[in-house]
């Protein structure tokens, strides 16, 4: 509704742009909790002066249109850029996973290059693009790849698609190590909204696994307690390796 009475020369930024472009965010919509709907302006728009409304005076980065608004928004690489300076550094690399994720066809030059010398949240958000990966499918795949790598494992392959022994394609695994022939997957709740749903991801995880790659397997209750992926993780590549593996 907002979108149809809004002056020219403004777009939906900062937080508001972060959901319409289906990003990742610290907290899910809620319209009880009355969130303000951020527009960004030039000096030349006239302000918007509503109560829900925050509004915002900068110069317009380039923005994106979506299917029936009139107002468009702020492209994603952009939303990172807005607000680098609003969330912590393993938030900004989650939200930085979002941009880039799995066929999206955006990339970390996109991201970065959308950073401004002297804008707030510069240096955070810099940093947190050394973690930030192409590839990604959801805000668990992070963090799950981010325990990992801080527990000294090497960088896997993200969404990466396993084929049987005729080439045939089997499916796509969330983390995958080539070099172990080891995998990781992340079923967050609607994995298990239905028992046909439970039984199509059984028989997935058997089709991969008679490729010869082991996989493990984690949902939300583990996302505080990955010391039996952890641990079995290095046990199955110990296996698979000819010396034993130093690890970090």
């Amino acid at each position: 509704m907002l979108s149809v009475i809004l002056p020219e020369g403004v777009c939906f930024s900062h937080w508001t742009a972060m959901r319409l472009n289906d990003l990742w965010g610290p907290t899910s919509w809620d319209p009880d909790r009355r969130e303000p709907l951020h527009v960004l302006r030039t000096s030349a728009a006239h302000p918007t002066r509503l109560p829900t409304v925050a509004d915002h005076r900068a110069r317009t980065p380039p923005c994106v249109r979506l299917q029936n608004l009139t107002v468009p928004v702020v492209a994603p690489e952009h939303v990172f850029a807005q607000l680098a300076n609003k969330l912590g550094p393993l938030q900004l690399v989650v939200l930085g996973d979002s941009v880039v994720r799995w066929r999206s066809g955006r990339t970390k030059a996109l991201l970065r290059g959308a950073l401004q010398p002297g804008e707030r949240g510069v240096r955070r958000a810099r940093a947190a693009l050394e973690e930030v990966r192409e590839g990604s499918n959801s805000p668990e795949e992070t963090r799950a790849r981010l325990i990992l790598a801080d527990a000294g494992f090497p960088e896997p392959s993200l969404n990466a698609p396993i084929y049987d022994a005729d080439g045939a394609f089997v499916a796509f695994l969330d983390l995958y190590w080539e070099e172990f022939k080891v995998g990781y997957e992340y079923n967050g709740q609607w994995h298990y909204a239905s028992e046909e749903q439970l039984e199509r991801d059984r028989r997935r995880i058997e089709r991969i696994e008679a490729t010869g790659v082991q996989v493990f397997v984690s949902t939300k209750d583990d996302r505080n307690a990955m010391g039996p992926v952890i641990w079995g993780l290095r046990r199955a590549m110990g296996r698979r390796v000819s010396r034993p593996r130093a690890w970090n």
